[in-house]
C-alpha cells in the first residue's frame, strides 16, 4: 500500500512514492474535471465521472532537482523494476481511491510503448479494467470496475 501525497489546487494531484536504490521516483495522479484540465482529445459528448478520472504520469525525483522534468533516466534493466512499481502505485491507487478512469498522454513514440505496456498488464492484472483509445493516437483511457453500473 502506498500512502499518497495529496494536494488540492485547481484539481486534485495524489502523488505515490517508491524508490530504486538510492534514486527515489514520484507518480502523478492528476484529476482531470473537464477538457481544459487536460491535453487528452475526449469526445463531445464525454461525461466526466463522479468517482474521478485521473492522468498518470511518472518521473524520478532526480529530474525535479534537475529542473530536467521527465527526461529519461539511463537505468538500463533496471527499467523493469521501475516499470513494475509504476504499475503496482496504480493498483494501490485504485484500491485506496476508486477512481473510474484512468489516462496515459504519450509525448512521443518511446513513451507511447512503456504506456501500451503498462496497460496491457494493468488490464491482465485486473480483469476488471478495460481499454478504450481515446481520439488521438498516443492517447490511453483505462476505465476501471468503477465506471461500469452496478447490475440491478
Amino acid at each position: 500500500m502506498n500512502d499518497f501525497k495529496v494536494i488540492n489546487i485547481e484539481n486534485t494531484l495524489h502523488i505515490g512514492f517508491f524508490s530504486l536504490g538510492d534514486k527515489p521516483y514520484e507518480v502523478y495522479f492528476s484529476e482531470i474535471r473537464e477538457q481544459q484540465n487536460t491535453a487528452l482529445t475526449l469526445p463531445d459528448d464525454f461525461t466526466f465521472p463522479t468517482n474521478g478520472m485521473f492522468e498518470i504520469a511518472f518521473d524520478c525525483i532526480e529530474n525535479q532537482i534537475n529542473n530536467t522534468h521527465f527526461a529519461r533516466q539511463n537505468i538500463g534493466s533496471k527499467a523493469v523494476i521501475v516499470f513494475r512499481r509504476v504499475i503496482e502505485t496504480i493498483l494501490s491507487h485504485y484500491e485506496e481511491h476508486h477512481p473510474e478512469i484512468y489516462c496515459f498522454i504519450a509525448s512521443d513514440e518511446k513513451l507511447n510503448q512503456v504506456y501500451h505496456s503498462i496497460s496491457s498488464i494493468l488490464l491482465r492484472q485486473h480483469k476488471g479494467f478495460s481499454l478504450q483509445r481515446a481520439t488521438g493516437d498516443k492517447e490511453y483511457v483505462i476505465r476501471t470496475p468503477n465506471s461500469f453500473p452496478e447490475e440491478l
